[in-house]
C-alpha cells in the first residue's frame, strides 16, 4: 500500500487543506501508520488511543487505501450510535473529499429497521389494528413509503407504535422464506446489495455479534474488521452468544399467532376451517395460562429484595410449557397443511418455486409466515428445554426480575462464562487484520487483561478441563498480534484537576453513613463548579438520593436525572443548558461527548466495582478461583479501573476544555489497590482540599 500518511495528516497535509479547523496531531499520524502496518502484514492490532487523538480518521484512511488497492471489504463496528453517526455523516464524507481515492461505503442496520412493503400491504388490507393511533400511524407510513428511498424507521418524523412497526417491518426469517432478495421493492435487500459493493461498511457491535451468532447471515463477508470502543466487546459478545427467554416475549409471540384482542396471524387467514381455528385458539389460551403459571413459579424463587437469582441445578422449576407449546405447534402445522391443500387446488402455489417465483395469494403468504412462526415456537420449546436442563458447558444460568409500569418482566438467562476461546476460533483465527481500539484498553500500560478476556493472548497454554488426561492445548491466536498505545494530545496537567475526598467514610461501613456523606460532598462539589457537571453513580438509589438533595437546595441551576427523559433528550438538554447538572448511572460513564463549557466537572461517587453477586460476575470469579487466580485483583479491579477511566474521559474533549474530576470514594487512598486506580488516570494536578475546586475554576474562567 503506497500511501503518504505524512502528506495527509501533516501540518500542510490534505486534511489541513480540506478542513480549516483540523489540528495535526502526532498521535493520530502514529496510529494511522500502525494500522497501515497491520493491514499490510495481515496481523491483528490492539491500539489504545487517548482522548483527542482523532482515531476514526487514523484507522479509516489507511484501511480505505488498503481496501481499494486489494479489492477488499472492511467492516467498522462501534458500540454507540453517536460514533456510528459520526463515521457516516462526518468522517467518511470528509475522506471522500480529501483522499485521491474512489471508494464506496455503506451503513449496515438490523433488518427490523426497514419497512417491508409486502407486510405493510397485508397489514393495511387485514385491518389488524383497533386503536386510533395505530390506524393514523399506518396511514402516515403508507404515504411515506411511496416517497422514501431507504425505507428506514429513523426517517419517520414520528415514533410509530411498537406493535404496529413489528407487524410491518422486515424480519430475517420471513424475508428469507419469501425470497425477498429477488424483489426490487425490498428496502432491506436494496441496502444489502449496496453493502456487497462497498469497500467500507459501518455497523454496531450488536449487529456484528448477531452476525457471528447466526453464522454470518446478517452481514456481507468482510476481509478486515475494526472494533472501535473495543472495551465493550466482551459484554456485547456475551449477550449474543447466550440465551434469553422472557415471559413478555412468550406472550408477544402468542399474540402474533392468535391475538387476544382480535388480531394475530391465524385470524387473518381467510380460508381456514372453523375447527382448525378453534384448535389454534385453544392451544394459545393454554400456552398463555402455562406461561403465567410457569413464570409465577420462577418468580417465587426470587427474594423480594433481589432482582436476580442464580440457577445452579437443572430442573429448578417444572417445564409447564412443553406440552402446550407442542400442541400449538401441531395445530399450526395442521393449519399450514390445510392451506397448502386449498391453495394447490386453487392453483395458487404455496411457497417459493425453484425459479424464485414469489407467493401469489394473501393466504399463501400468510401460510409462509405461519411456517416462520412454527419454527419460532419450536425454537422456544428447544430453548426452554436447554435452559432447564442446563445443557451448555461452562455456562452460567440465572433469572432476572424487572418491575415495570404495566407488567413484571421475568427473564431466563444463560451466558458463557468465558468467551475467549469462542472469539479466538470463530473470529480472530478466521479474519485478519482485526483492529481493536479504544481510549481504555490497558492496565498499567499493559494489554494483557483485555487480550486474555478476548482470546488474543499470545503463547499462552492451559489444561483443557474436559480432558482428564491433562493434555495441554495451545490457547494462543494463530494470527500475530501487535499492540500500540498513542497518548492524548491534551495537556491534562494544565487542563484538569483531580479532587479526592479522602475524609469520607468507606462504603464498606454502614450504608447510610457513606451514602449521606457522598450526597453532601457531591452537592458541595457542584456548588463549587456552579453546575456544568455530570454526577456519575453506581446505583439508581444514589441517583435518586443525589437528585432529591440537590433539588431541596434550590441551587439555581437545572437538575437532570436519568430516567425522567430518554438518554438522548437528557444529553441534549444538558448541552443546551450550560449551568445544569446531570445525574446518572453506568450508561453515562462512557460513550458521551460534551465538549466546551457545558461539562466542566465530573463527580464519580463510588469506584465502579461490578456487583459481586451478579450471577455472571460470580461465575467468572469462581472460574478464576478454580484456576488458582485471585479474582479480585485479576478481574474485579481491572474491570473497575477501565470503567473509572471511561468516567474520567468524559471531562476533557477538546484542547480548550478544562475541568475537575472528583472521586468521592476514599478507598483510592485507604486501600492497597487504590494506587492502581489513580495511576491509571492521566497525569494531572491532585488535591484533597475542597476549596481548591472553586479556586481552580476561578483562575481559568477569569482568564
Amino acid at each position: 500500500m503506497d500511501l503518504n500518511l505524512d502528506g495527509i495528516f501533516g501540518p500542510s497535509g490534505k486534511l489541513s487543506q480540506s478542513l480549516p479547523t483540523y489540528e495535526p496531531r502526532p498521535q493520530q499520524l502514529e496510529m494511522a501508520k500502525a494500522v497501515a502496518r497491520c493491514a499490510n502484514e495481515g496481523s491483528h492490532l490492539l491500539i489504545e488511543a487517548g482522548t483527542g487523538t482523532g482515531k476514526t480518521l487514523a484507522y479509516l484512511t489507511p484501511l480505505i487505501a488498503w481496501a481499494v488497492e486489494n479489492n477488499k471489504k472492511v467492516l467498522i463496528a462501534t458500540y454507540t450510535k453517536t460514533l456510528q453517526q459520526q463515521l457516516v455523516e462526518n468522517d467518511l464524507p470528509l475522506l471522500h473529499q480529501t483522499l485521491d481515492i474512489e471508494f464506496r461505503h455503506a451503513l449496515c442496520l438490523g433488518v427490523q429497521n426497514y419497512v417491508c412493503p409486502k407486510r405493510l400491504e397485508r397489514a393495511s388490507e387485514a385491518g389488524l389494528f383497533d386503536s386510533r393511533e395505530s390506524v393514523t400511524h399506518l396511514k402516515r407510513i403508507r404515504r411515506w413509503v411511496k416517497e422514501t428511498q431507504a425505507g428506514l424507521m429513523q426517517e419517520l418524523d414520528f415514533e410509530p407504535d411498537r406493535d404496529l412497526w413489528n407487524r410491518i417491518c422486515c424480519e430475517s426469517d420471513y424475508c428469507k422464506l419469501l425470497n425477498c432478495r429477488e424483489n426490487d421493492r425490498s428496502f432491506y435487500w436494496k441496502a444489502r446489495k449496496r453493502q456487497h459493493s462497498a469497500h467500507i461498511l459501518v455497523a454496531n457491535h450488536h449487529l456484528f455479534f448477531a452476525n457471528m451468532a447466526t453464522g454470518g447471515n446478517v452481514l456481507p463477508k468482510c476481509d478486515a474488521v475494526v472494533l472501535d470502543e473495543a472495551h465493550n466487546v466482551e459484554s456485547v459478545a456475551v449477550s449474543y452468544l447466550g440465551l434469553q427467554i422472557t415471559n413478555t416475549g412468550v406472550h408477544y409471540l402468542l399474540d402474533r399467532i392468535f391475538g387476544r384482542a382480535g388480531g394475530g396471524l391465524v385470524k387473518a387467514l381467510r380460508s381456514i376451517p372453523a375447527d382448525l381455528l378453534e384448535k389454534v385458539s385453544r392451544a394459545t389460551v393454554e400456552c398463555r395460562s402455562a406461561t403465567d403459571d410457569m413464570f409465577e413459579n420462577v418468580s417465587g424463587r426470587i427474594a423480594a429484595y433481589k432482582p436476580t437469582f442464580r440457577v445452579r441445578e437443572p430442573g429448578f422449576v417444572e417445564n409447564l410449557l412443553e406440552q402446550p407449546l407442542l400442541a400449538l405447534q401441531t395445530a399450526m402445522e395442521d393449519v399450514r397443511k390445510s392451506l397448502g391443500r386449498q391453495l394447490n387446488e386453487a392453483e395458487f402455489p404455496l411457497g417459493i418455486v425453484d425459479e424464485g417465483e414469489s407467493v401469489r395469494s394473501a393466504d399463501g403468504e400468510n401460510a409462509e409466515e405461519l411456517s416462520v412462526y412454527c419454527d419460532r415456537v419450536r425454537t422456544l420449546r428447544e430453548n426452554l428445554r436447554s435452559f432447564l436442563a442446563q445443557e451448555g458447558e461452562q455456562c452460567v444460568y440465572w433469572v432476572e426480575f424487572t418491575s415495570g409500569s404495566r407488567a413484571h418482566r421475568v427473564s431466563l438467562r444463560m451466558a458463557p462464562i468465558d468467551i475467549s476461546a469462542t472469539l479466538r476460533t470463530r473470529f480472530f483465527d478466521e479474519v485478519a487484520p482485526v483492529v481493536l481500539t479504544s481510549a481504555t484498553l490497558t492496565l498499567n500500560h499493559s494489554f494483557a487483561f483485555i487480550q486474555k478476556r478476548l482470546g488474543l493472548s499470545a503463547n499462552s497454554m492451559r489444561v483443557r478441563e474436559s480432558d482428564s488426561s491433562g493434555v495441554r492445548e495451545e490457547d494462543s491466536v494463530r494470527t500475530p498480534v501487535q499492540t500500540a498505545s498513542v497518548g492524548s494530545p491534551f495537556d491534562f496537567r494544565e487542563q484538569a484537576l483531580l479532587y479526592i475526598a479522602n475524609d469520607l467514610p468507606e462504603p464498606s461501613g454502614v450504608r447510610g453513613n457513606f451514602d449521606d456523606a457522598v450526597v453532601e460532598r457531591a452537592l458541595q462539589v457542584v456548588k463549587a463548579s456552579r453546575g456544568r457537571a455530570f454526577v456519575l453513580c453506581t446505583s439508581h438509589r444514589m441517583v435518586r438520593n443525589c437528585a432529591e438533595r440537590f433539588e431541596e437546595e434550590f441551587l439555581g441551576f437545572t437538575v437532570l436525572r436519568q430516567g425522567e427523559k430518554p438518554r438522548a433528550r437528557l444529553l441534549e438538554d444538558f448541552s443546551e443548558d450550560v449551568d445544569s447538572v446531570l445525574i446518572g448511572t453506568q450508561t453515562f460513564w462512557q460513550g458521551i461527548d460534551v465538549p466546551g463549557e457545558a461539562l466542566q466537572c465530573v463527580v464519580l461517587t463510588k469506584l465502579p466495582f461490578a456487583v459481586p453477586d451478579n450471577p455472571l460476575v460470580e461465575a467468572r470469579m469462581e472460574l478464576l478461583e478454580a484456576e488458582g487466580i485471585d479474582p479480585f485483583y485479576n478481574y474485579q479491579v481491572p474491570q473497575a479501573i477501565l470503567l473509572l477511566r471511561q468516567g474520567f474521559g468524559r471531562l476533557i474533549r477538546h484542547r480548550n476544555d478544562f475541568g475537575v474530576v472528583a472521586i468521592l470514594d476514599p478507598r483510592v487512598v485507604t486501600k492497597r489497590y487504590g494506587k492502581l486506580f489513580i495511576n491509571s488516570l492521566p497525569e494531572c494536578a491532585q488535591t484533597t482540599v475542597l476549596e481548591d475546586i472553586a479556586r481552580f475554576f476561578s483562575e481559568r474562567r477569569e482568564s
